[in-house]
């Protein structure tokens, strides 16, 4: 079961972002889970657009699953999300 919160995109912001937000990840480099939970309405992760509702992961990831998604958005080795970040991890 994977638990899903919401977030309207509001002019102006990007997933890096979103992701940053303390009551979303914590984390920018995170923002690939915020693609990978929308896929059926993100077709370019540089396109998003106000008004759009996207579904933020709360759950259903297990600690490999985040240090790939981080690795992919360029965060540094070893890939770990930092202190203080809310990964959804199961």
């Amino acid at each position: 079961l994977t638990l899903m919160g919401e977030h309207v995109v509001k002019k102006g912001e990007s997933l890096w972002w979103i992701a940053q937000y303390e009551d979303i990840f914590n984390d920018p480099f995170m923002w690939p889970l915020i693609v990978d939970a929308n896929k059926d309405h993100i077709d370019n992760p540089d396109r998003i657009y106000p008004e759009q509702i996207l579904r933020i992961p709360r759950s259903g990831y297990t600690i490999d699953a985040i240090r790939e998604a981080r690795r992919r958005a360029g965060a540094p080795y070893p890939y770990a999300p930092p202190q203080g970040s809310l990964p959804p991890l199961d």
